[in-house]
């Protein structure tokens, strides 16, 4: 009896010890449970008002494998982010050899195609590594209206589109 007493808080510290350390950035935790995607792609979020709001692969690829994406995403969660704040865009990964970021209309059925629109308006940024962290400071909107965000990135042999929907506001 006396070695079962001992060996159950024994047995929670060694399992509390080898349980992944959770995600965070500047203290704002970083869910990963809602980003899987059918290739292992790097995650990412727009991080407002201490907020970390998880970006939607909208499709991508590895080498030879890839996925396409779905003709509209009517659930993509609307982010609120003043006309002249900078946006914050982090990705779980050290670095990319392109980024290209852009907004348009957000359309009322939630069509995301075509991903490369010739209509979107780009956005100027900053970017700089942080450890394990690619940190994409994007230029003020300064449009006050219900827009998507498109973020183009490749690295070696790896493309992916990342969407997030972004309502302005003053």
């Amino acid at each position: 009896m006396k070695s079962r007493v001992l060996t159950i808080p024994v047995l929670f510290f060694l399992l509390s010890a080898c349980a992944p350390e959770p995600l965070t950035y500047e203290g704002i935790p970083l869910a990963t449970a809602s980003l899987a995607a059918p290739l292992e792609l790097p995650s990412a979020w727009l991080i407002q008002a201490h907020e970390a709001v998880p970006g939607r692969i909208a499709a991508g690829g590895i080498g030879l494998a890839h996925f396409d994406p779905q003709p509209s995403m009517p659930d993509l969660v609307s982010v609120e982010v003043p006309t002249d704040q900078a946006a914050i865009m982090l990705f779980h990964s050290p670095s990319f050899d392109n980024l290209e970021a852009t907004v348009r209309p957000w359309p009322s059925d939630g069509t995301i195609l075509p991903l490369i629109d010739e209509t979107a308006r780009s956005l100027d940024y900053t970017a700089t590594t942080e450890g394990k962290f690619y940190v994409v400071t994007l230029e003020p909107i300064g449009d006050q209206s219900d827009l998507l965000l498109t973020l183009s990135v490749t690295m070696d042999d790896t493309w992916a589109f990342y969407l997030c929907r972004i309502n302005s506001t003053e």
